[in-house]
């Protein structure tokens, strides 16, 4: 089958073109006759493969119809008018082509429960605006009257959009009854208010559910929908009207508002009936009204009218719309304390200033700061109070020793979202301006949360040129909890003796993390390496663990284990940061453990023969951490001394860190199914750009941040396609 395609800019087709289309290269979807005014001979839907259009075609006794439908189509293009594609006129043959609306006229679909209120509201506002686009007009258009609005000659396309059809304007079948029923036709007027009068009928039908005219009215004739509902609202009985379908849907100002505009519509003086864009205001007044209640409330924390409450000025939110609300919450509000709960912790202590900074994440969750006013400070001369231009309090504590803080810690879990995962941080800055670290940054903070001493050893760099660093994670569930956190110090060494502006802490939700996650983090994890590996690179016997190496393929990739001794030789015995001993659960004869050392290094050109080419490959430091060793818990840096480029190094730690040390990229170790640990300290790629008569260079160094790397057992380097 030949297919072709029909243009959908507006152009005149020629009969030959449109009979050959509806023949031969399309399917036909269907064929109707209309009899409304008895002037269309039929309407059929033609599909090629690129687009669906619908063909009008006209009687030829009404060539000024054709004529005034046309010149309406071409020179008035809105969104919500049906659109032109093209037209015929020779032969005696009149045929308009428009746009083909996929889902019908909105008749079909009044009784439908599917069609929720905010959509038939929707619709209702793109009626409204092509109405008064077409009363409207302007300098180059002149004003239309429609004279035939119904709910058959609005048309839904697949995104339930409205465009209104049939402008046959000077051609009035006796079966208009919308028209009909008008007053203002009785009296022989027909003006734009008549298309208003009929879009009000159309309005009720949306209300309703039912078409214009209702059979078994009294007498069991058919009654006028309009007089019904001009009844019903004079009578205050609009509730027995609405269709049953969408009923619990409907908001009741969005109602009050939609049948108040309705009724207008339907006022037997034209002249009292409002103009279109009246019309387009009330209808978007109801619509704002519905998305309210069901787009913004659901979004707003189940305790948002008592955090209004305790605002600083609640009466401004008793008129505001549920979104705006939102949205001022989502940009933060200040809160008063609840009293009752901070009597009690702070034994009647209250500050006039104690606030709490609300706000909603961008997924809705609730969020809150709580202004370092609220704490208690051990050490009163260490700290001074201040004002902040950048700060949400009036009031920030400059901390004068950060390695001697004692601030007592007392917060609630009180406003914030069920379960959501929170970190709870404390907000800080430097007082010296240029300590600006660029993501994060080593402190060490010590802290208690009741009998256990807790490290925090990074601060990150926050978008509001505040920093923070981590104190806890938790599952927030629905009864409030009160925690208590006794804030020692920070690393000296790393943070000088440089004071400090301490905002407040704040619960801010986690993003991407999981109930479960949140359960499992301080869990040792297991690395995902196929037990194949370590079966075929055990040694048969002990002789076997005198070599250096151990090298298998697996799935066409070469995995290789290199010897601690091979690989971390390559100094003077005497100068060596570690001492080799034999083990008897490593696969190579002997082991290194490092002395107190706050370094060491690896350096080491690797074959390239003993790795596959042009592969990704990932290098594990296997290890063990002594049973006599107390330290380890800090996290090191490993610097590639071969790329100085790169703007950060590495972090890695040799014990499993709490959830709040385990940041983005951070290596974690892992526990083997061969029982040592690893963790990934290098990755590259086998075809290197700095290849040394077929050798890969590595040189790393690694740094622990505080103490020594005394206890460490290393067994060697590992490297794995990744």
């Amino acid at each position: 089958m030949i297919y072709r395609k029909i243009s959908l800019k507006t152009s005149k087709f020629h009969l030959k073109t449109l009979r050959w289309l509806q023949k031969n290269s399309v399917k036909k979807i269907g064929v109707e006759v209309e009899d409304i005014g008895r002037h269309i001979k039929e309407n059929c839907y033609i599909a090629d493969a690129n687009n669906t259009v619908v063909a009008k075609r006209w009687d030829n006794k009404f060539e000024d119809e054709f004529r005034t439908e046309l010149d309406i189509q071409f020179k008035h293009k809105h969104k919500h008018i049906i659109g032109l594609v093209g037209y015929c006129n020779e032969m005696d043959e009149k045929i308009i082509v428009y746009e083909h609306t996929s889902k019908g006229s909105l008749d079909i679909y009044l009784k439908h429960s599917t069609l929720k209120w905010m959509e038939r509201l929707r619709i209702c506002i793109d009626i409204a605006s092509a109405l008064e686009f077409l009363h409207e007009g302007d300098v180059m258009l002149n004003k239309v009257v429609h004279r035939d609005i119904n709910s058959h000659s609005i048309f839904l396309n697949d995104a339930w959009v409205a465009k209104i059809s049939n402008f046959e304007l000077d051609s009035l079948s006796p079966d208009m009854k919308h028209i009909n029923d008008d007053p203002q036709y009785k009296q022989g007027l027909l003006i734009g208010k008549s298309d208003i009068y009929s879009f009000g009928v159309i309005l009720f039908e949306i209300l309703c559910g039912g078409l214009a005219w209702v059979e078994g009215g009294e007498g069991n004739k058919s009654q006028s929908l309009a007089t019904l509902a001009r009844h019903c609202y004079e009578q205050e009985k609009v509730d027995e009207m609405v269709f049953e379908g969408i009923k619990k849907q409907i908001v009741p100002q969005s109602l009050a508002t939609f049948v108040d505009i309705g009724y207008e519509c339907l006022h037997e003086d034209g002249h009292e009936r409002p103009e279109a864009i009246e019309v387009t205001i009330q209808l978007k007044k109801a619509l704002e009204f519905q998305e309210d209640y069901e787009v913004w409330e659901c979004k707003l924390p189940e305790e948002y009218e008592e955090i209004i409450q305790l605002s600083e000025k609640p009466d401004i939110y008793h008129t505001e719309k549920k979104k705006d609300i939102y949205k001022k919450l989502y940009n933060g509000i200040l809160i008063a304390t609840n009293k009752d709960i901070y009597k009690k912790l702070y034994n009647g202590i209250l500050n006039a200033t104690n606030k709490v900074w609300f706000k909603l994440s961008e997924n809705g969750e609730a969020n809150k700061m709580i202004s370092a006013t609220m704490f208690s400070y051990e050490n009163r001369e260490s700290h001074k109070w201040r004002s902040l231009h950048k700060s949400r309090f009036r009031a920030v504590a400059q901390m004068l020793d950060i390695s001697n803080l004692k601030i007592q810690i007392t917060i609630d879990t009180q406003f914030l979202s069920p379960n959501v995962a929170y970190g709870v941080y404390m907000v800080f800055k430097f007082c010296d301006p240029n300590i600006f670290p660029s993501t994060r940054m080593y402190m060490n903070m010590e802290y208690r949360n009741g009998a256990e001493t807790l490290h925090s050893y990074f601060a990150t760099w926050r978008d509001d040129e505040w920093m923070m660093i981590e104190l806890y994670r938790f599952v927030n569930h629905k009864d409030d909890v009160v925690l208590k956190f006794l804030l020692d110090s920070f690393s000296r060494y790393y943070c000088r003796s440089g004071a400090i502006y301490f905002e407040g802490v704040e619960f801010r939700a986690i993003k991407n993390v999981a109930r479960e996650d949140i359960k499992n983090l301080g869990a040792v994890q297991r690395p995902t390496v196929n037990e194949e590996i370590f079966k075929r690179s055990e040694p048969d016997n002990m002789d076997d663990k005198t070599q250096l190496y151990t090298s298998i393929e697996l799935n066409g990739k070469k995995h290789l284990m290199l010897s601690a001794k091979k690989v971390l030789r390559n100094s003077p015995p005497k100068l060596e940061p570690f001492r080799f001993i034999p083990s008897a659960d490593s696969r190579f004869q002997d082991v290194a453990e490092l002395l107190p050392e706050q370094i060491f290094r690896i350096n080491y050109k690797i074959e390239t023969q003993m790795l596959s080419p042009f592969t990704e490959y990932a290098c594990y430091l296997v290890f063990k951490v002594s049973k006599k060793s107390r330290g380890l818990y800090c996290p090191v840096k490993v610097r590639d001394l071969l790329h100085r480029n790169k703007k950060e190094n590495k972090i890695i730690y040799f014990r499993s860190p709490a959830p709040l040390n385990q940041h983005d990229a951070f290596g974690v170790p892992k526990q083997r199914e061969d029982g040592w640990m690893e963790v990934m300290v290098w990755n590259f790629n086998s075809k290197y750009d700095k290849l040394e008569k077929n050798y890969i260079p590595m040189n790393l160094k690694l740094i622990t941040y505080e103490g020594t790397m005394s206890g460490l057992i290393i067994c060697g380097l590992e490297f794995r396609p990744t």
